[in-house]
Formats: C-alpha cells, sequence, structure tokens
C-alpha cells in the first residue's frame, strides 16, 4: 500500500470497538490480497463489475473514510448498482463524506418511483449527509401515507439526525399514523428533537401503544423514552 494510504487506513482501524477492528482488519486484508495499494486501487476495485460483490462492498465501505473528493463519483456509481448489499454501502459511505455533491443524486433516488430499496437506503443516505436542504424531500416521503412504511421511518429517522424544527409538526402528524413502524421513528426523531410541542401525543403513546417493531421494541418504550428526553431538555433550560 501508498504510505499515505497505509496510514489512513491505520487511522481508520484504530477509531475503531475492538471487536469490530478484528473484522475490519480481515476485511482489509482480502482487499490487500486482491491488490488494492491506494485510494486509486479501491475505487477500480469498487468500479470493476467483474469483482466479488463482497469486495467491491468493502472497497465501498472503506472509500467512506479514507481518500478524498475523488471518491464520492464512483460511489455515487456503486449507490445504483443492482447489488442491494453493495448498494448500502455506498449510501453509508456517500453520507459519511459529508460532500455536497452527492445531495441531489440522492433526493433525486429517494424522490422516484422506482426500486424501494434503493429509496430506503437514499433516505439512510441523507441522514447521515447531514444536509438540511434534504428536510423538505424527507417530510414529503415521512408524510406520505402512500409510501411503505420501512421508507417511511427511514426518512423519520434521518430527520432525527437532521436536527431540524420544521420535522415537529409532520411528525407529531404521523404519530397517529397506522404502521407501527412510522409511530416507532417519528416517536424517536421527537425525541432527538426535544420539542415540547410532542408531549401530548408522545404521552399518549406511552401509556397506550403496545405495538413491537421487529428487531427493536414497542412503540410505547420508544414514546417513553423521547418523552423522558424532551423533560430533561425542559429541566436543563
Amino acid at each position: 500500500m501508498s504510505d499515505t494510504f497505509e496510514t489512513d487506513v491505520a487511522a481508520v482501524l484504530e477509531r475503531l470497538p475492538d471487536e469490530l477492528r478484528r473484522r475490519v482488519q480481515q476485511d482489509v486484508g482480502l482487499l490487500r490480497g486482491a491488490g488494492v495499494r491506494s485510494t486509486d486501487s479501491c475505487i477500480a476495485m469498487l468500479a470493476d463489475l467483474s469483482t466479488p460483490g463482497h469486495l467491491r462492498g468493502i472497497a465501498a465501505w472503506l472509500l467512506g473514510r479514507v481518500g478524498g473528493d475523488e471518491v464520492v463519483a464512483p460511489l455515487l456509481a456503486a449507490f445504483d448498482a443492482p447489488d442491494p448489499a453493495l448498494r448500502w454501502e455506498a449510501a453509508r459511505s456517500l453520507g459519511l463524506r459529508r460532500d455536497a455533491r452527492a445531495l441531489a443524486p440522492l433526493v433525486q433516488a429517494l424522490l422516484s418511483t422506482g426500486d424501494l430499496d434503493l429509496r430506503t437506503a437514499a433516505a439512510h443516505a441523507l441522514g447521515v449527509l447531514g444536509d438540511d436542504r434534504a428536510v423538505p424531500a424527507l417530510l414529503d416521503v415521512v408524510s406520505s401515507a402512500a409510501e411503505d412504511p420501512r421508507l417511511r421511518g427511514e426518512a423519520a429517522e434521518s430527520l432525527a439526525h437532521l436536527a431540524d424544527r420544521r420535522a415537529v409538526a409532520p411528525l407529531i402528524g404521523t404519530l397517529a399514523d397506522e404502521s407501527a413502524d412510522v409511530r416507532f421513528w417519528a416517536a424517536f426523531a421527537l425525541g432527538g428533537l426535544r420539542d415540547p410541542r410532542a408531549l401530548p401525543e408522545l404521552e399518549r403513546l406511552a401509556r397506550t401503544d403496545d405495538a413491537v417493531v421487529p428487531g427493536w421494541w414497542s412503540v410505547r418504550a420508544e414514546a417513553s423514552e423521547a418523552v423522558r428526553l424532551i423533560r430533561q431538555a425542559i429541566d436543563d433550560e
């Protein structure tokens, strides 16, 4: 590997928790074994359609954390790949790059009428990207009962990360949605936003909503945590 690339990779590994570090070291070893020695060769691996998907996914993960402006275009190309796992790795890495060039393509993907998985990956990436210009598009999705609940939940979670007060009223409205996923992630987002206007509806859910989101917990529990966070913020003022 080039000295700069090796130093950058070492810095990435150093920041990881021990268990994750061991796994990533193994993944980086696979890249080395496949000939990756620099950012350019990592980009080439990501772009090579003949490379096995798991190696391209590792390359996408790493390029979210090393390299410079040159990694954004290849990550955008990988984001449009047919492989869902690669697509998600590229989406996360695009978010981590915090590069404004990714905003328009991600918003376009979010608002498309095509592949649901692609749209959901875009919603996730926009939350990581941290650009509040994505808020209107995310609100359009989370507020539309016609959209898939998984997509709407991902959009609500991203609104929490963007921490924009424009989201408060629409999110309060979704606390009465028929989908437990949407109610759960709206409660999560409102807890993050710490806005007292959400308290009445959150307290209602904390008393009454026993629906459980697979892989997580009940809406009641998430709403209770949101109430706690908001009340704590009020007490701290």
